[in-house]
């Protein structure tokens, strides 16, 4: 994996997602996955323990390793091993979607919760009415404080949040924190 990404390590490397999507088959050999006996949480425990093991095997291929889009009984599968936790949880995030249980479960064991889509995932959003970049109150507050709708977002406390852009040289924006 390392030479396709023509590098010695990753800085973090994760679980995407915590099962199977639909009927699409999993592409693995791991008996676990894909076995007579498989299952979704067999298939996650059997995918960290050897995600421990990349990291923990003194090449430092990985140097920190996490998990993505998984909820709180997706962690507890992980915490049933009795062995390392994510360093993260990379998760949506924005003011319509505030998995306030999520965040009290990573926060209690030191799991970072990175949000993205902090205006919202363009796949779920505009179909589910929340449209963040029209949204009537954020664009109120984002006029009230002289800032576009992408820079408002809803964050109590401290949560990194990744935003992603499709722009080569995307521009230089300041997030303000509110609570909406």
């Amino acid at each position: 994996m390392l030479s396709t990404l023509d590098t010695p390590y990753v800085d973090l490397l994760l679980i995407h997602w915590p099962g199977q999507t639909g009927s699409k088959p999993i592409n693995s050999t791991d008996p676990a996955c894909t076995g007579p006996a498989s299952s979704p949480k067999a298939c996650r425990q059997s995918t960290w323990k050897a995600m421990e093991t990349i990291f923990a095997d003194g090449k430092g291929a990985a140097r920190a390793i996490g998990v993505s889009n998984f909820e709180v009984n997706h962690l507890q599968d992980i915490e049933e091993l009795d062995g390392l936790l994510p360093s993260v949880n990379q998760c949506e995030f924005h003011p319509f979607w505030h998995p306030d249980a999520l965040l009290a479960y990573c926060a209690a064991r030191g799991i970072t919760f990175n949000g993205y889509s902090p205006i919202g995932a363009p796949d779920v959003s505009v179909t589910h009415g929340w449209d963040l970049r029209v949204h009537p109150d954020i664009v109120a507050i984002a006029k009230r404080v002289n800032k576009s709708p992408a820079q408002v977002r809803d964050v109590e406390g401290s949560v990194p949040c990744t935003a992603s852009t499709c722009h080569p040289q995307p521009p230089q924006l300041t997030c303000i924190r509110v609570r909406i």
